[in-house]
């Protein structure tokens, strides 16, 4: 059932923004008169397609391949390759009869519409979740080391005190330390405090490579104080709201010191200490299961801020969110461009996007990430590689410059050529998604 999940997210999300991208270089055609003779949501290779209908000049449909989609746009050379039509003499009503800057706006609005798709999807979350974070202030500064931060050299307990200068209290919230000016740098040194003492940690030169391989959750994570938040049985004796203060004789303070303590003791029997209104409770002989649970949900005890925003002033917070991200995975580009980070972990097909959207179905998450994906479209889009929009864009430009475009052998060449590089790309990432999650 996750795995139908996964994919029924991946095509939804997939849908929204290649009916968008399309619907730009439509709408744009249009509007200078082109005739447009298809619009696809994924490819009709082989002119198989699962629904089609035509109304006016133009067919819509969806082809059997989820991967894209198009436009055929008459008197262009696209990804139809459609010889026969070029052949011909240029017709008032095709791409290639109009002005170079009437071509330079069809080519940028598909990338146009997933930016304003991506800005209008975060303004729309921040009007319905508002914003929530944890603060640096008013909670614990103790950090627990992941598995890579252990490599690190964090430890479990340690204090967040600088990062890179910067005081950690002087951040807004624990995930700033996540930010694109941590991640895409080397040889940045967070201090923390560790019994009583001073200690610098150095990130590798290699950060960023084996952050994308294993995700910035296998860093740190702060600790928390916790409570319970509701009970999956009343064997245990727990209460909601009961704060676990010990096992046996250990003292408890944070939900990771539980987990680990709590694992020591699969299928047997310990005494919990809990504070229940203001008194200490003794539940002795409470069972723990074969895989080190006792039985109940966890309520995070620390403080959290939810800011509401208004319909207008979404906008401006969503606008904000897109552009950051945007700017993130420009960085993010530039360093795989310079080899600081391996493709094979970097690069993502349709497998390891589904893996993302994940096998349950939340809402927040889809958008969340369909609305990332639309901004990265929009920047993929914009590289200079033939067959892509922003391939199309150089054509254009120098047909401004030159005073006349390019011949038809030559187009058809670096169509040809983009077509392959772009194929290549999706073979790519969908032999490395499989080998990335099933290897």
């Amino acid at each position: 059932m996750q795995t139908v999940i996964m994919i029924g997210q991946l095509l939804l999300g997939l849908s929204i923004l290649v009916a968008i991208h399309e619907f730009g270089h439509f709408l744009a055609a249009k509007a200078f008169g082109m005739r447009v003779d298809k619009f696809f949501i994924f490819f009709d290779f082989g002119k198989k397609k699962l629904f089609s209908f035509k109304k006016g000049d133009t067919e819509y449909g969806i082809g059997w391949f989820p991967l894209g989609g198009y436009v055929k746009i008459a008197g262009m050379v696209d990804e139809s390759m459609d010889k026969e039509q070029l052949a011909k003499p240029p017709q008032p009503w095709e791409f290639r009869s109009k002005p170079p800057c009437q071509k330079l706006i069809v080519m940028i609005a598909g990338v146009f519409m997933n930016l304003i798709l991506g800005i209008f999807i975060f303004s729309m979350m921040s009007f319905h979740y508002g914003e929530k974070h944890i603060p640096v202030q008013n909670n614990d500064p103790a950090i627990v080391a992941m598995e890579y931060g252990k490599e690190l050299g964090f430890q479990t307990g340690d204090t967040l005190l600088t990062v890179n200068g910067t005081e950690y209290q002087s951040l807004k919230k624990f995930n700033d330390l996540y930010s694109y000016n941590l991640l895409l740098a080397n040889n940045i040194d967070v201090e923390v405090l560790r019994n009583g003492e001073k200690v610098i940690i150095t990130t590798p030169e290699n950060f960023l490579n084996t952050v994308a391989d294993g995700g910035v959750d296998k860093i740190i994570q702060p600790a928390y104080k916790f409570s319970v938040e509701k009970t999956i049985n009343n064997k245990s004796g727990l209460q909601a709201d009961d704060k676990i203060v010990a096992i046996n004789d250990t003292s408890i303070k944070y939900y990771y010191e539980f987990v680990d303590k709590v694992q020591s003791y699969k299928n047997k029997s310990v005494a919990i200490s809990v504070v229940r209104n203001f008194d200490t409770v003794v539940l002795s002989k409470v069972a723990i299961d074969k895989n080190g649970k006792v039985g109940f949900y966890t309520k995070d005890e620390r403080n959290t801020i939810t800011t509401s925003f208004g319909f207008f002033e979404s906008f401006k917070v969503g606008n904000k969110k897109a552009w950051y991200l945007l700017k993130e995975n420009t960085l993010g580009f530039i360093s795989l461009f310079k080899g600081d980070v391996d493709p094979r972990k970097a690069i993502k097909g349709p497998v390891g996007i589904a893996t993302i959207y994940g096998g349950v179905w939340v809402w927040a998450n889809f958008w969340l990430i369909t609305g990332l994906i639309s901004l990265i479209l929009a920047f993929m889009n914009l590289l200079p590689i033939p067959a892509l929009d922003g391939g199309h864009v150089i054509t254009v430009l120098i047909e401004m410059v030159t005073g006349r475009p390019l011949g038809f052998k030559t187009m058809e060449v670096i169509q040809t050529i983009g077509i392959v590089i772009v194929f290549g790309l999706i073979i790519f990432s969908v032999f490395n998604d499989i080998i990335q999650n099933f290897f």
